[in-house]
């Protein structure tokens, strides 16, 4: 029997409140702990990528959030997550940082003192998707977008097909911008971009790649897959399939395969992107590089550097809104 979203929400209700609920009996049985100052200094000197330690530093100063976990003091919920070096886990720490603006620290706190440091980390981050995922839930279930589930609602497959080329037309475009901002902005591409470069050369390019990347990096490149919704009418299960589908064409556009087919922005230009870095930003289709002049088209065999077939670039054209490599004109 199919559930309903409604009855996998009420499930899903019913687990947090199970987590939180062991969270609190457990803190109650453990609660007379015995306190040992720890003298360690609470964070390293490292350099730690954003959001750094300072954060931690600033919860710190707050004597409200310090608590005692099996023999330790903490100043709070999070420094015992990153276990006092945030530079060891930036990934974890990140993730930390995010948390704390979301669950309530108290509930952090009973989390870790029952599931111990490691998993209650997990534990909390459970509870902040479940929250995210629930909003974006409401917004698409209650009419704060433009989502519609059956195709007589849109007036039929004419309408249903011209929306959702218009909505995967933005798509592409939200993600082509935010995809250059990423390497444009100094800051951004540092602290958020850079460690998905690291795989610059085909040899070191594999499926795996496509999941190499900073967890902000992630949000930010998909954001514009919800961020269309309120703009365009969308297919609920069309716009469940086009996240579902990106997924998997992650992974084969960072397999350095030797295939290309314009318009699709397939393997071979994006392998382009990873070794040269300023061109090839489109995610699925190659319009966008045409039209803002960051497009180059690789001819010849992927990966081979020497003899009749190696790869080269034909020369960058001029696109339709730029003036030559990718700069923007203003009229």
């Amino acid at each position: 029997m199919a559930l309903s979203f409604n009855l996998i929400l009420l499930l899903s209700a019913l687990i947090v409140a199970c987590l939180i609920s062991a969270a609190y009996a457990n803190t109650l049985n453990n609660s007379s702990e015995p306190f040992v100052e720890s003298e360690e200094q609470p964070f390293t000197d490292e350099y730690v990528p954003w959001p750094g330690s300072g954060w931690l530093s600033r919860m710190a100063n707050d004597p409200s959030n310090s608590f005692t976990h099996e023999g330790q003091m903490y100043t709070s919920a999070y420094e015992a997550v990153v276990e006092r070096d945030p530079a060891s886990n930036p990934i974890k720490n990140f993730n930390a940082f995010v948390n704390s603006f979301i669950v309530p620290h108290s509930v952090s706190i009973q989390i870790i003192k029952s599931f111990g440091a490691f998993w209650g980390h997990y534990v909390t981050c459970y509870l902040r998707n479940f929250f995210a995922g629930c909003i974006v839930y409401y917004g698409t279930a209650e009419g704060y977008t433009k989502c519609y589930y059956t195709i007589e609602e849109i007036g039929g497959f004419i309408p249903y097909l011209l929306n959702t080329i218009v909505y995967f037309a933005l798509v592409e475009i939200g993600i082509y911008w935010m995809h250059r901002t990423l390497h444009t902005n100094k800051f951004l591409y540092k602290h958020i971009h850079m460690p998905h470069h690291k795989y610059s050369k085909p040899e070191t390019l594999t499926p795996w790649a496509s999941i190499a990347f900073h967890p902000l990096d992630g949000m930010l490149q998909a954001c514009p897959y919800v961020l269309c919704l309120p703009i365009v009418p969308c297919h609920y299960l069309t716009h469940t399939i086009m996240i579902f589908f990106s997924a998997i064409w992650a992974t084969y556009i960072h397999d350095s395969m030797d295939w290309n087919f314009d318009p699709i922005m397939g393997s071979k230009y994006h392998t382009i992107h990873h070794t040269h870095f300023i061109y090839n930003y489109g995610q699925m289709l190659t319009f966008c590089d045409r039209i803002w002049g960051t497009l180059r088209v690789p001819v010849g065999k992927t990966g081979v550097t020497e003899g009749p077939n190696k790869v080269k670039l034909l020369p960058a054209k001029k696109g339709l809104l730029s003036s030559g490599r990718g700069k923007v004109k203003f009229f």
